[in-house]
């Protein structure tokens, strides 16, 4: 058999998408079809947001190449469980990019941390504590810090 070709062949009119159309424009559509000798016809129609869209073509694909169609059950759960996987690969894309400044961040807070106590008499960036005045690096910084956070946590109740 040859190769399974989508084809152009009919046009879709939605009613739903009549519906803010003059009667008369709807009655004027009518007539045209019976004009060329439409009779009635019936339709499965899938719209290509529903999730059977692709399953459906799948489908069609194999019946058209002679092929026998697999159980539609199976389809739908390999449709399923692609979706999932679309979804984790976008989830993990978004985890990258906020990995990748709380790394920065990491970077940052280690080199603050790292910082010799006489910075501030040698000039440039350091971590400090008021009204003590004094500069923190290592442990004491990372006490410090924790410290303020949890003070901040019981005062807003965050």
């Amino acid at each position: 058999m040859s190769d399974f070709k989508t084809e152009d062949r009919y046009i879709v009119i939605k009613r739903s998408d009549l519906v803010n159309h003059r009667a008369k424009d709807r009655e004027m559509l009518g007539r045209a079809l019976t004009a060329i000798g439409q009779s009635p016809r019936q339709y499965v129609v899938i719209e290509s947001d529903w999730p059977e869209y692709h399953l459906v073509w799948a489908m069609l694909r194999h019946r058209m190449a002679g092929k026998p169609v697999p159980d539609f059950d199976l389809w739908r759960r390999a449709d399923e469980l692609q979706q999932r996987l679309t979804a984790a690969d976008e989830q993990l894309d978004l985890l990258v990019a906020e990995n990748t400044g709380m790394r920065t961040d990491v970077e940052r807070y280690r080199w603050l941390r790292d910082r010799p106590l006489n910075t501030i008499h040698l000039g440039g960036v350091f971590a400090g504590k008021t009204p003590q005045n004094v500069v923190l690096n290592g442990e004491d910084l990372d006490q410090s810090i924790d410290a303020a956070i949890q003070s901040e946590v019981g005062c807003h109740g965050l």
